[in-house]
């Protein structure tokens, strides 16, 4: 009977034990969201990295066009030209003190704009042409391409950077072969160590021996490390 009485009551604490243990408790994890906030963020659709844009070759653009230019990054205005009257004489025309044409000091306002490729003057006739315009820094590499019917001469801030082609009332043109029974074919022309910043002026002559006359200058970016 003692016995029996011990496993009773042995087995009725242990009924008591189950009755009253607590449910565990569950400790919310750090799942990026605050506690006490049960919304959820829609996760965002990861962006499509773009292309990068190739970079286009930088071109020349002819003076007609009227497009800016770039030359190793440098982005320079056009060639607007303005031309002189017409002339017969051998000499490079003067403004009314003596000076020079292409001289950057002599007074050019009787000169009109042009546009390029110019082709307005008559047989046995001579024109000049001035443009100016401005750098903020100095490009690497700045050539001149030259076309004319017939003879061309060319400066760069009063001093001569060549003549090519025929001489006074000869035939000889430069790179056109269109109209030319005589055409001499010329590189592209470095004229880099002419420029300086602030204000450039460039300046030409085209000689017109008989019919058809052409005048363009073209500024070309040359690798010439290749």
């Amino acid at each position: 009977m003692r016995t029996t009485w011990m496993l009773v009551v042995l087995a009725a604490c242990s009924d008591y034990h189950l009755a009253s243990k607590p449910d565990p408790v569950v400790v919310p994890t750090d799942t990026g969201i605050p506690l006490g906030d049960t919304s959820e963020t829609t996760p965002t659709t990861p962006t499509t990295p773009t292309t990068p844009t190739t970079p286009t070759t930088p071109t020349a653009s002819t003076g007609h066009t009227g497009i800016p230019w770039t030359c190793d990054d440098v982005t320079l205005p056009v060639f607007a030209f303005r031309g002189s009257p017409t002339f017969t004489q051998q000499a490079d025309p003067t403004d009314g003190q003596g000076r020079v044409f292409w001289n950057p000091a002599a007074d050019t306002t009787a000169f009109v704009p042009v546009t390029t490729p110019d082709t307005s003057t008559p047989p046995g006739r001579d024109r000049a042409y001035v443009a100016t315009f401005d750098l903020t820094e100095i490009p690497l590499n700045l050539s001149l391409e030259l076309q004319s019917d017939d003879g061309i001469w060319v400066w760069l801030n009063g001093t001569e950077v060549g003549h090519w082609g025929g001489d006074w009332r000869q035939e000889g043109c430069v790179n056109e072969h269109a109209n030319c029974l005589v055409t001499t074919v010329v590189a592209p022309v470095d004229v880099t160590s002419l420029l300086v910043v602030g204000t450039n002026t460039i300046a030409a002559r085209v000689s017109n021996a008989v019919e058809n006359n052409f005048f363009e200058i073209i500024p070309r970016c040359i690798d010439r490390s290749r």
